[in-house]
């Protein structure tokens, strides 16, 4: 996944590329994330937080990183719950033919849970927004698995900045 998020930012304009820190860390693990403290002036997270065991500790190592300011910033992006309501779980299609999945551990975290485990580490929600399949023609635009998602929101993302005391 790092290799393809890396050349995707390589197509949308190669020149960022230098301003880029890419990192593989478990943060699930006890392991302290090896940022320097107050070092980074925005954080990504993209389908990552349903595979995060502590919220806690999610919210408290990005706060960790991040420079108190006000340019600083977080933005995440997650399934909506909807979808495990749904019996569904994160994952990747390995094999396009078979339809085999590679699932890992997911969590179903609430959209109330993560604001609220936010908050208490001074971040705060500036904006939200849900989406989901709006209908057959959009559920063509995103693959054969979108027509049962039609009319439920599956996506959910946040923008976090700090609050300042």
């Amino acid at each position: 996944m790092m290799a393809k998020a890396q050349e995707r930012v390589k197509q949308l304009d190669g020149s960022f590329t230098s301003l880029i820190s890419w990192i593989i860390h478990d943060l699930n693990s006890d392991n302290e994330l090896s940022i320097a403290d107050s070092s980074v002036d925005a954080v990504i997270s993209t389908l990552v937080i349903e595979h995060i065991s502590s919220l806690d500790r999610f919210f408290k190592t990005i706060y960790r990183i991040l420079k108190k300011n006000n340019h600083s910033w977080v933005f995440i992006t997650a399934m909506h719950p909807n979808m495990y309501r749904a019996g569904s779980q994160a994952g990747f299609v390995i094999n396009e033919t078979t339809g085999d999945k590679l699932c890992g551990i997911s969590f179903d975290h609430s959209i109330e849970q993560i604001i609220e485990t936010a908050a208490k580490t001074n971040l705060i929600l500036t904006k939200y927004s849900e989406k989901g399949v709006e209908n057959e023609e959009h559920a063509q635009k995103l693959g054969s698995r979108a027509t049962k998602w039609i009319g439920i929101n599956i996506h959910a993302s946040f923008l976090f900045k700090i609050q300042n005391n």
